[in-house]
């Protein structure tokens, strides 16, 4: 851990809002972009933000100085998306969660357009076929980029889980995408 983390987790610790709001700006694109792989829609993904960095807020008194903080941040955005994921799946389904469209440009092509909402929609869609650990797993691989050690790490697991669960996740993408025409 470095220096600036430690100083940075001393600081959220005793309350400062500064150090919060550094931890914040550092961290939100991160647990956003784990939060949307798993999920699946940016409302519920900036749901998923507000959630982890306000339970920070509640556990700093509690937390260890020696801890890893984006390894704290990971595994509660997963926690969350997992609870999440579990509640949605015993509510009736009413209507198709969409991901609003921006505003576009006046010069786009809206067969492109289309195409890219397709393939975006499409991949959304595989990865919510895979169980959430194997989602979580993929996201932060090929999303957040951390290493097998540092999964473990967040997942409280042997590096040997972490690469197993990432293989199936592959495996079953590859099968999912295979027979897609798109």
């Amino acid at each position: 851990m470095s220096q600036s983390e430690e100083s940075l987790l001393r600081g959220i610790k005793r309350g400062d809002s500064q150090a919060f709001a550094v931890a914040m700006d550092h961290y939100m694109d991160m647990i956003y972009s784990l939060a949307y792989s798993m999920l699946g829609n940016p409302q519920d993904a900036e749901d998923a933000c507000q959630e982890v960095f306000l339970r920070l807020h509640r556990a700093a008194s509690r937390l260890r100085v020696n801890s890893s903080l984006p390894s704290w941040l990971y595994a509660s955005c997963i926690n969350y998306c997992v609870d999440e994921s579990r509640r949605r799946s015993r509510q009736p389904v009413t209507t198709a969660n969409k991901d609003p469209e921006a505003v576009q440009s006046e010069l786009a092509d809206p067969a492109q357009l289309a195409a890219n909402r397709e393939f975006k929609q499409h991949i959304l869609d595989c990865l919510s076929r895979l169980s959430p650990r194997q989602r979580a797993i993929f996201a932060l691989r090929h999303f957040l980029e951390l290493t097998i050690g540092e999964i473990s790490e967040v997942l409280n697991c042997a590096p040997g889980t972490v690469k197993s669960h990432l293989s199936r996740a592959i495996a079953s993408l590859r099968e999912i995408l295979a027979g897609w025409e798109g």
